[in-house]
């Protein structure tokens, strides 16, 4: 029996057959529901023979609908495919598929019948691909399915707006109505594919902060096209590229931010730990499909807790990719789709060349610097290191860590209060 979740590919007896309506082209709907009629007799008697209720006056509303060419419940296709099948009639599967007109969350819409539907929808329903990893990624990073079910997607970028919008149509079908008119809007996609995804995949509805979604397991645990295809997408949306000539830096860092169950004196608290118990699924797994590339990232980090308007924590947790090696293989692997993104990329790792050449001097010139502060202030702090270089304090905070793993510093006093810490040179 096929499992969605795992398989990441939807047939149309996976559906939830009550909350989805479908419409099939006439002349094949006809032919199979008057098969039917002819084995019951009359449209009561089918109604009766596949278990739909009957009013007291004697009529079935449900196929009443259908004889007004009006959608109908996924329910009652497949009842009376049930019902054909064991009175040794079969409807091949493939017929189906290629026959059903479109998908929806109701009856009719009277001002557009293809508004806020899914016509001529694929069948089976497949998102264990390219084009359906790039759709789950859009739709946990600057995308969403909100309380209403209703999928979206919105990005400054056009170009990353017309990638999701091919790719949905890639797996669901063609869209028409707002969906399709998004150059100056967010991405409105049907509602009936966001219960699709909710019900069928189990991913999450909601507020992301709030409901700390996870990548479905397809996914997660999918071949490299399949991951780097999503790892691409939601770099694209959430990651960047940190690169600055005069800096030792070069990385590429992702962040998320989800909700908090904790009281405000205990944020420092979060922070230095880092428990595993805090930081968003998403980015966990994220952390680990990088790690399945081969590419060493950072330790989780908690850079920020805020509190929203509604007077919820939310924390924020990124990781980095550093080290001219594991850049390679993000370049490699995964990139980005973005032209800017991956030349900024590009940039970064051809500059660890012209770094690495004068890093032996860089360090030189450090030390002579430090010596200069120490004769003049009796020790060294971050901030005096900063004015000494016209740097800034996270510049010269990672300039001494380094020193002190290199042996060159020593902590004098550490910090206390607002006072900082003081270090001083191993002669």
């Amino acid at each position: 029996m096929n499992n969605p979740a795992e398989t990441g590919i939807i047939f149309l007896t996976d559906l939830p057959k009550n909350k989805i309506y479908i419409d099939l082209n006439s002349k094949f709907k006809s032919e199979i529901f008057q098969k039917a009629k002819g084995i019951s007799g009359t449209w009561v008697n089918l109604g009766r023979d596949i278990g739909l209720k009957t009013s007291e006056n004697g009529k079935c509303k449900p196929l009443e609908c259908i004889r007004e060419n009006k959608r109908f419940k996924v329910e009652i296709l497949l009842k009376v495919l049930d019902f054909l099948n064991s009175n040794n009639i079969i409807v091949k599967e493939e017929d189906i598929n290629r026959n059903i007109k479109l998908l929806s969350t109701r009856h009719n819409n009277n001002s557009n019948r293809l508004s806020n539907s899914i016509y001529k929808p694929i069948f089976p329903i497949n998102l264990n691909n390219k084009d359906g990893a790039t759709l789950i990624a859009a739709f946990l990073g600057d995308g969403g399915i909100d309380k209403d079910f209703k999928p979206h997607y919105n990005n400054n970028e056009i170009y990353l707006k017309d990638k999701v919008c091919k790719s949905f149509c890639s797996v669901f079908g063609s869209i028409s109505g707002k969906a399709r008119d998004y150059h100056n809007q967010q991405i409105y996609f049907p509602k009936v594919a966001g219960i699709i995804l909710c019900e069928c995949l189990g991913m999450k509805n909601g507020r992301k902060t709030e409901i700390n979604p996870t990548i479905p397991w397809f996914v997660a645990q999918g071949n490299d096209k399949i991951k780097s295809s999503f790892l691409q997408q939601i770099y694209d949306d959430e990651g960047w590229v940190y690169f600055k000539k005069e800096s030792s830096q070069r990385s590429v860092g992702i962040k998320f931010a989800n909700k908090i169950e904790i009281q405000k004196e205990l944020h420092a608290t979060i922070k230095r730990l880092n428990s595993a118990s805090y930081p968003p699924e998403i980015i966990k797994e994220i952390k680990l499909m990088n790690e399945s590339f081969g590419i060493k990232t950072t330790n989780l980090e908690c850079v920020d807790i805020y509190k929203t308007k509604k007077g919820i924590y939310n924390s924020k947790w990124v990781f980095y990719i550093r080290r001219k090696d594991n850049i390679y293989k993000f370049m490699d692997k995964i990139s980005f789709c973005l032209k800017r993104k991956r030349e900024k990329l590009i940039r970064a790792y051809n500059s660890f060349h012209d770094f690495e050449k004068s890093r032996a001097n860089r360090a030189k010139i450090i030390l002579a610097g430090c010596r200069e502060i120490e004769m003049d202030e009796g020790n060294i702090t971050s901030m005096s290191l900063s004015s000494k270089f016209d740097k800034s304090r996270p510049w010269s905070k990672m300039v001494i860590r380094d020193l002190r793993k290199k042996g060159y510093l020593l902590l004098e006093k550490p910090r206390h209060g607002t006072i900082g810490a003081k270090y001083k040179l191993v002669h």
